[in-house]
Protein backbone atom coordinates (compact mmCIF):
# COMPACT_ATOMS: atom_id res chain seq x y z
CA UNK A 1 0.00 0.00 0.00
CA UNK A 2 1.26 3.48 -0.90
CA UNK A 3 2.39 5.65 2.00
CA UNK A 4 0.01 8.46 2.99
CA UNK A 5 3.07 10.71 3.23
CA UNK A 6 4.97 9.60 0.14
CA UNK A 7 6.62 12.80 -1.07
CA UNK A 8 8.52 13.92 -4.16
CA UNK A 9 10.87 16.86 -3.62
CA UNK A 10 11.55 18.94 -6.72
CA UNK A 11 14.15 21.73 -6.42
CA UNK A 12 16.51 23.32 -8.91
CA UNK A 13 19.57 23.09 -6.65
CA UNK A 14 20.85 19.86 -5.10
CA UNK A 15 21.59 21.58 -1.79
CA UNK A 16 18.01 22.81 -1.57
CA UNK A 17 16.65 19.37 -2.49
CA UNK A 18 18.69 17.74 0.26
CA UNK A 19 17.70 20.36 2.83
CA UNK A 20 13.98 20.05 2.07
CA UNK A 21 14.19 16.25 2.04
CA UNK A 22 15.95 16.21 5.42
CA UNK A 23 13.37 18.59 6.91
CA UNK A 24 10.48 16.47 5.67
CA UNK A 25 11.99 13.15 6.70
CA UNK A 26 12.69 14.44 10.20
CA UNK A 27 9.00 15.38 10.40
CA UNK A 28 7.82 11.90 9.38
CA UNK A 29 7.31 12.34 5.64
CA UNK A 30 8.59 9.61 3.33
CA UNK A 31 10.67 11.19 0.56
CA UNK A 32 10.45 8.75 -2.36
CA UNK A 33 12.19 10.88 -5.01
CA UNK A 34 14.32 14.00 -5.40
CA UNK A 35 14.53 15.64 -8.82
CA UNK A 36 15.64 18.99 -10.31
CA UNK A 37 12.41 19.73 -12.23
CA UNK A 38 8.83 18.48 -12.68
CA UNK A 39 9.58 16.74 -15.98
CA UNK A 40 12.26 14.54 -14.42
CA UNK A 41 9.92 13.94 -11.46
CA UNK A 42 7.23 12.67 -13.82
CA UNK A 43 9.75 10.41 -15.55
CA UNK A 44 11.11 8.95 -12.30
CA UNK A 45 7.64 8.37 -10.87
CA UNK A 46 6.62 6.52 -14.04
CA UNK A 47 9.80 4.46 -14.35
CA UNK A 48 9.83 3.36 -10.70
CA UNK A 49 6.07 2.90 -10.36
CA UNK A 50 5.89 5.34 -7.46
CA UNK A 51 2.65 6.60 -5.91
CA UNK A 52 3.25 10.13 -4.57
CA UNK A 53 0.76 11.77 -2.22
CA UNK A 54 2.64 15.07 -2.08
CA UNK A 55 4.92 16.93 -4.49
CA UNK A 56 6.82 19.93 -3.19
CA UNK A 57 8.36 22.07 -5.94
CA UNK A 58 10.92 24.84 -5.39
CA UNK A 59 12.27 25.97 -8.77
CA UNK A 60 14.54 28.87 -9.62
CA UNK A 61 12.63 29.44 -12.86
CA UNK A 62 9.37 27.99 -14.17
CA UNK A 63 8.31 27.20 -17.74
CA UNK A 64 5.02 26.18 -19.28
CA UNK A 65 6.55 22.71 -19.77
CA UNK A 66 7.07 22.44 -16.00
CA UNK A 67 3.40 23.26 -15.40
CA UNK A 68 2.37 20.73 -18.05
CA UNK A 69 4.46 18.04 -16.31
CA UNK A 70 2.68 18.76 -13.02
CA UNK A 71 -0.67 18.44 -14.77
CA UNK A 72 0.39 15.11 -16.29
CA UNK A 73 1.50 13.83 -12.90
CA UNK A 74 -1.82 14.90 -11.40
CA UNK A 75 -3.66 13.13 -14.21
CA UNK A 76 -1.90 9.86 -13.34
CA UNK A 77 -1.99 10.29 -9.56
CA UNK A 78 -5.23 12.04 -8.67
CA UNK A 79 -4.65 11.75 -4.93
CA UNK A 80 -1.37 13.66 -5.15
CA UNK A 81 -1.27 17.13 -3.61
CA UNK A 82 1.01 19.70 -5.24
CA UNK A 83 2.67 22.57 -3.36
CA UNK A 84 4.72 25.27 -5.08
CA UNK A 85 7.33 27.45 -3.36
CA UNK A 86 7.91 30.61 -5.39
CA UNK A 87 8.22 34.36 -4.94
CA UNK A 88 8.93 35.71 -8.44
CA UNK A 89 6.99 34.33 -11.37
CA UNK A 90 5.85 35.62 -14.72
CA UNK A 91 2.12 36.44 -14.67
CA UNK A 92 1.40 33.76 -17.30
CA UNK A 93 3.13 31.05 -15.25
CA UNK A 94 1.35 32.18 -12.08
CA UNK A 95 -2.01 31.94 -13.82
CA UNK A 96 -1.17 28.53 -15.31
CA UNK A 97 -0.16 27.17 -11.90
CA UNK A 98 -3.26 28.52 -10.21
CA UNK A 99 -5.64 27.24 -12.86
CA UNK A 100 -3.92 23.83 -12.88
CA UNK A 101 -5.33 23.14 -9.41
CA UNK A 102 -2.18 23.41 -7.30
CA UNK A 103 -3.24 22.95 -3.65
CA UNK A 104 -0.52 25.09 -2.08
CA UNK A 105 1.20 28.22 -3.35
CA UNK A 106 3.70 29.56 -0.82
CA UNK A 107 6.82 31.71 -0.69
CA UNK A 108 10.17 30.03 0.09
CA UNK A 109 10.96 32.40 2.98
CA UNK A 110 8.37 30.93 5.37
CA UNK A 111 9.54 29.30 8.58
CA UNK A 112 10.22 25.58 8.65
CA UNK A 113 7.58 24.93 11.32
CA UNK A 114 4.97 26.86 9.32
CA UNK A 115 5.82 24.96 6.14
CA UNK A 116 5.42 21.61 7.87
CA UNK A 117 2.06 22.66 9.30
CA UNK A 118 0.95 23.85 5.85
CA UNK A 119 1.84 20.49 4.34
CA UNK A 120 -0.01 18.60 7.07
CA UNK A 121 -3.16 20.62 6.41
CA UNK A 122 -2.85 20.27 2.64
CA UNK A 123 -2.61 16.49 2.99
CA UNK A 124 -5.83 16.67 5.03
CA UNK A 125 -7.58 18.34 2.10
CA UNK A 126 -7.03 22.07 2.61
CA UNK A 127 -5.88 24.43 -0.15
CA UNK A 128 -3.50 27.11 1.13
CA UNK A 129 -2.13 30.13 -0.68
CA UNK A 130 0.20 32.90 0.40
CA UNK A 131 -1.79 36.06 1.24
CA UNK A 132 -0.25 37.90 -1.74
CA UNK A 133 -1.39 35.24 -4.23
CA UNK A 134 -4.72 35.87 -5.89
CA UNK A 135 -6.51 33.59 -8.32
CA UNK A 136 -8.01 34.95 -11.53
CA UNK A 137 -11.74 35.52 -11.87
CA UNK A 138 -14.30 33.44 -9.99
CA UNK A 139 -11.68 31.07 -8.51
CA UNK A 140 -10.73 33.73 -5.97
CA UNK A 141 -13.41 32.45 -3.60
CA UNK A 142 -11.56 29.12 -3.39
CA UNK A 143 -8.85 30.65 -1.20
CA UNK A 144 -10.57 31.65 2.06
CA UNK A 145 -7.45 31.69 4.22
CA UNK A 146 -5.74 34.55 2.39
CA UNK A 147 -8.28 37.23 3.26
CA UNK A 148 -7.46 38.29 6.80
CA UNK A 149 -4.33 39.63 8.44
CA UNK A 150 -2.76 39.25 11.86
CA UNK A 151 -4.22 42.56 12.97
CA UNK A 152 -7.29 40.57 13.98
CA UNK A 153 -5.36 39.19 16.95
CA UNK A 154 -5.36 42.63 18.60
CA UNK A 155 -9.02 41.97 19.49
CA UNK A 156 -8.15 38.78 21.39
CA UNK A 157 -7.57 38.26 25.08
CA UNK A 158 -4.37 36.70 26.37
CA UNK A 159 -6.10 33.34 26.88
CA UNK A 160 -7.63 33.45 23.39
CA UNK A 161 -4.18 34.03 21.95
CA UNK A 162 -2.88 31.00 23.85
CA UNK A 163 -5.68 28.79 22.54
CA UNK A 164 -5.12 30.08 19.00
CA UNK A 165 -1.38 29.42 19.19
CA UNK A 166 -1.97 25.86 20.44
CA UNK A 167 -4.48 25.28 17.63
CA UNK A 168 -1.84 26.42 15.16
CA UNK A 169 0.51 23.87 16.70
CA UNK A 170 -1.93 21.09 15.86
CA UNK A 171 -3.16 20.28 19.37
CA UNK A 172 -6.61 18.77 19.87
CA UNK A 173 -9.18 20.38 22.17
CA UNK A 174 -8.44 17.75 24.80
CA UNK A 175 -4.69 18.44 24.72
CA UNK A 176 -5.29 22.21 24.81
CA UNK A 177 -7.47 21.73 27.88
CA UNK A 178 -4.74 19.76 29.63
CA UNK A 179 -2.06 22.24 28.61
CA UNK A 180 -4.00 25.23 29.94
CA UNK A 181 -5.58 23.31 32.86
CA UNK A 182 -9.14 24.12 31.79
CA UNK A 183 -12.09 21.93 30.81
CA UNK A 184 -12.76 20.58 27.30
CA UNK A 185 -16.02 22.54 27.30
CA UNK A 186 -14.19 25.78 28.02
CA UNK A 187 -11.85 25.13 25.10
CA UNK A 188 -14.87 24.65 22.82
CA UNK A 189 -16.24 28.01 23.97
CA UNK A 190 -12.90 29.67 23.18
CA UNK A 191 -12.83 28.03 19.74
CA UNK A 192 -16.37 29.25 18.97
CA UNK A 193 -15.49 32.78 20.08
CA UNK A 194 -12.27 32.75 18.04
CA UNK A 195 -14.16 31.61 14.94
CA UNK A 196 -16.63 34.45 15.41
CA UNK A 197 -13.97 37.11 16.00
CA UNK A 198 -11.69 36.01 13.16
CA UNK A 199 -14.39 35.10 10.66
CA UNK A 200 -13.52 31.39 10.34
CA UNK A 201 -16.01 28.51 10.02
CA UNK A 202 -14.37 25.75 12.09
CA UNK A 203 -11.29 24.82 14.13
CA UNK A 204 -9.40 23.61 11.04
CA UNK A 205 -9.82 26.94 9.29
CA UNK A 206 -9.00 28.71 12.55
CA UNK A 207 -5.75 26.76 12.89
CA UNK A 208 -4.93 27.49 9.26
CA UNK A 209 -5.61 31.19 9.72
CA UNK A 210 -3.21 31.23 12.65
CA UNK A 211 -0.47 29.42 10.71
CA UNK A 212 -0.85 31.62 7.62
CA UNK A 213 -0.72 34.87 9.57
CA UNK A 214 2.04 33.75 11.90
CA UNK A 215 4.13 32.72 8.88
CA UNK A 216 3.54 36.15 7.39
CA UNK A 217 3.92 38.43 10.42
CA UNK A 218 5.12 36.36 13.38
CA UNK A 219 2.22 37.53 15.54
CA UNK A 220 2.82 34.81 18.15
CA UNK A 221 6.30 36.17 18.85
CA UNK A 222 4.84 39.32 20.35
CA UNK A 223 1.50 37.99 21.59
CA UNK A 224 0.16 38.76 25.00
CA UNK A 225 0.65 36.27 27.78
CA UNK A 226 -2.35 34.67 29.37
CA UNK A 227 -4.16 36.61 32.03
Amino acid sequence: MASARATVVVASFALRRDALAALLENAGFEVIARTPDPRSALLEVDQKGLAPRLLLADLRTWTSQDVEALEQLRGKHRDARIVVLADRLKPLITQQLLTSGVEGFLTPDIREAALLRYLELILLGERLYHPDIRAPGPQQEAFPFAKDHAGGTTRLSGREREVLQLLAGGLSNKHIARKLEISDGTVKVYVRNLCRKLGQRNRTQLATWAVVNDARTGWTDSGESAA
